[in-house]
């Protein structure tokens, strides 16, 4: 975007001039670029602040089977109490 040539040929005015609307698409492209760095930035630093979860049990189950023996243990404890 730094290397975007916002000028065109002069035509019979001669030399050359600058075409606004590749001036303002030169502009936008800054403000963007500008933009989307800040947003990288900003993720970085609540990544880098985010406190890890070291000391969490780790269960090896997939979310469905603990979802089904949940259900199930439910069930059991309905059952137990209906006379």
């Amino acid at each position: 975007m730094f290397v975007f040539d916002p000028s065109v040929e002069g035509g019979m005015f001669g030399g050359r001039v600058v075409n606004l609307a590749l001036q303002q698409q030169q502009l936008m492209m800054t403000v963007c670029g500008a933009a989307l760095f800040l947003a990288g930035v900003v993720l970085h630093a609540f990544a880098v602040t985010r406190p890890r979860a070291a000391a969490q049990p780790t269960d090896n189950r997939s979310w469905w089977r603990a979802y089904r023996d949940e259900v199930a243990r439910i069930g059991a404890e309905a059952d137990k109490k209906t006379p």
